[in-house]
């Protein structure tokens, strides 16, 4: 029930009181009718004005609940204004939240990435750093080797070169033994001829001839190179392969040499038994004691 339905029910009851008053003194007050007319009159006069004032009354207040009413909607417009724009701030920050939330997932999945490939950068250089400082020491070996090869090189040049020159004095030894022979030759011719000769061609003969086999074989290193040496005589002075010269320097044995070459006036053999260094220079000797 409305209060405006309550306000009415209780000025029916009021006025039903009144009313009832007002006929219970007309009852009693039977001799004085026209007195109770007049207030009867007054009476209904009165209700009348009280109806008028009440149903003002009740225009004002039906106009002020429909203003009350008026605000009240007013009102809930606004606060379901404020309920939606709420809703859209409560949505967004919420997507925001979950932008934040997947911003710091990201962020810590990138902040792992990095920190892996950082760790596999300093395995990286560290493997390069080692691989640096390898091929620098293999650079520093590789230098030594060519410093020992340049080295080699040039005691092969060396050699090449003694070898150049005694080959130079062994063409030049064959072409005098050659003339040599050609001389003997003539000589022969004339021994055959004049049979008056043959002793001296044979002491010709034999003056030309190798050193028997029982006179040591002397001769000194004319050059070194690893395990083999060159010595300075050859098949002239009677110096064949696989023979064997002791090798010595004032007076002291410093080991083997075996002839595996054999020129006319040199000889190139492999060293053995050796008891020091052997240089340029030392003797050899079929028969040393």
């Amino acid at each position: 029930m409305s209060f405006l339905t309550k306000l009415l029910a209780l000025l029916v009851s009021l006025l039903s009181i009144f009313l009832c008053g007002v006929v219970v003194v007309f009852v009693t007050n039977t001799n004085n009718w026209k007195q109770a007319y007049e207030q009867q009159k007054s009476l209904t006069n009165a209700a009348q004005v009280y109806a008028l004032q009440r149903d003002q009354a009740m225009r004002d207040l039906q106009a002020r609940q429909q203003t009350l009413r008026d605000k009240m909607d007013q009102s809930i417009k606004t606060l379901e204004n404020q309920n939606a724009e709420l809703l859209v701030l409560w949505q967004q920050e919420a997507n925001a939240k979950t932008a934040a939330v997947s911003r710091a997932d990201t962020a810590v999945k990138v902040s792992d990435a990095l920190s892996n490939l950082i760790d596999n950068m300093r395995k990286t250089n560290n493997f390069l750093q080692q691989r640096l400082e390898q091929a620098h020491n293999d650079k520093q070996v590789a230098e030594t080797r060519v410093v020992e090869l340049n080295q080699e090189l040039n005691r092969e040049r060396v050699m090449v070169s003694q070898l150049e020159s005694i080959r130079k004095r062994n063409e030049e030894k064959i072409q005098a033994l050659e003339g040599q022979v050609i001389e003997l030759g003539e000589k022969l011719q004339q021994v055959s001829m004049v049979s008056a000769e043959p002793r001296k061609l044979t002491d010709q003969v034999t003056i030309a001839a190798p050193q028997a086999g029982g006179v040591p074989i002397r001769g000194e290193i004319v050059a070194v190179r690893g395990d083999r040496a060159s010595i300075s005589v050859g098949s002239s002075s009677g110096v064949r392969e696989n023979m064997e010269f002791q090798i010595y320097r004032s007076g002291q044995f410093l080991g083997n040499l075996v002839v595996l070459q054999v020129e006319p006036a040199q000889a190139a053999g492999r060293l053995s038994r050796q008891q020091g260094p052997i240089v340029k220079g030392d003797k050899v000797s079929t028969g040393f004691d």
